[in-house]
């Protein structure tokens, strides 16, 4: 990313805002080039491992040479994914100074949200002052990327607020009003957002009380799904051993500890509450693209702030001690394990470790 001075000396802000974007376009065509590269690259290697084949197939010992080009394909792959990753960052840091000049001269109106769904024919002065609606104060205003920043944003501006508040608030702007790269990392990070992630889903999500069976039963279902894998593997070393004595796998390989645990975790799967597979269905919805989140947070969590209401939203966000990316970090990787329960073996075992009701203690472990 840019190296970005969050108070930039010299210049009105429309210049800033266009040195900086065009130091952006000249970072953005060096990632092309690089893109350009990479893919004639992995082109070429491809050609060469799949003629290659063709080539030794007479000699099949011979096949093993490929691995090399292989190994510099999938190393390349990966290169070629973090330039792409630079790519997507750099055009939304240019679409933040593009969205800032319009603004600043005064090209922004129909462009952005109109907040419409916010007004009030009742209210005393949002119709005749164009709070919403398109080319209104709150369009002007509004950079927010989630529904719920939209809906605080129109909080404001429909009730007056007490003056040390005001204060507070004209301290925070103050501050931030320099803070140009702290403002293009968070728009950058956040540009996705909009589309991802459902912040009012996440909440509500929150908020729910699933039906998952009794507190007690979950230690007991987590040791039955131990204990049923370390019969597996007690059975399938044992025939090991048993194979090594010449004797026969099946009938000397102590399968019946693993039936036996096989047949408790089928009868004990169903005492599972009902509520398991309509929580796990939730905590997909509510839980999307959580890693767009995270970036936002981490963001926010690394910014030194000066101003008193900056450094109260910032303490905010921490619970109990625990940065709030690294909270939502671990979410996602309990929303991965959930979305795994629809892969073939993991449907195999599900029963027999007891998957989906794990999964579902999990993500409401974190909750609490």
């Amino acid at each position: 990313m840019l190296k970005s001075q969050d108070h930039p000396a010299g210049g009105s802000p429309g210049a800033v805002y266009t040195r900086r974007m065009a130091e952006t376009r000249d970072l953005l065509l060096e990632e092309a080039k690089r893109d350009r590269a990479l893919g004639y690259a992995k082109l070429g290697l491809l050609a060469l491992i799949f003629f290659g084949a063709i080539a030794l197939l007479r000699t099949p010992a011979r096949l093993a040479w490929l691995l090399i080009p292989l190994g510099v394909l999938v190393l390349l792959a990966a290169m070629h994914e973090r330039v792409l990753r630079r790519v997507q960052y750099r055009n939304r840091v240019l679409s933040f100074y593009e969205r800032g000049l319009e603004r600043l001269n005064d090209r922004w109106a129909g462009t952005g949200e109109s907040g419409e769904r916010f007004l009030d024919p009742a209210h005393p002065y949002a119709r005749d002052l164009d709070i919403f609606g398109k080319g209104s104060l709150f369009e002007l205003l509004c950079t927010a990327r989630t529904r719920a920043g939209e809906e605080t944003l129109a909080g404001w501006l429909l009730e007056a607020a007490p003056l040390d508040t005001i204060r507070a608030r004209q301290a925070a702007v103050a501050e931030l009003r320099g803070r140009v790269g702290f403002r293009e990392r968070l728009f950058a990070a956040s540009d996705s957002v909009r589309a991802g992630v459902h912040p009012e889903r996440l909440a509500g999500w929150g908020e729910t009380k699933p039906e998952l069976g009794p507190q007690w039963f979950r230690p007991v279902m987590l040791a039955l799904g131990l204990l049923w894998l370390a019969t597996g593997f007690y059975w399938m070393f044992s025939g090991i051993e048993s194979q090594a004595g010449g004797l026969d796998w099946l009938a000397r390989g102590n399968w019946y500890w693993l039936l036996a645990m096989t047949v408790v975790n089928i009868a004990a799967a169903r005492f599972v509450g009902s509520g398991v597979e309509p929580f796990l269905e939730a905590t997909e919805g509510a839980a999307v693209d959580l890693k767009l989140f995270a970036r936002v947070l981490e963001v926010l969590e690394l910014e030194p702030f000066q101003a008193p209401l900056l450094c109260e939203l910032q303490s905010g966000l921490q619970t109990r001690g625990t940065r709030p990316s690294a909270a939502i970090r671990r979410l996602d990787r309990i929303v991965q394990y959930v979305e795994s329960r629809r892969n073939f073996l993991v449907r195999i075992i599900n029963r027999l470790v007891l998957y989906e009701a794990q999964t579902a203690f999990a993500a409401e472990a974190w909750r609490g």
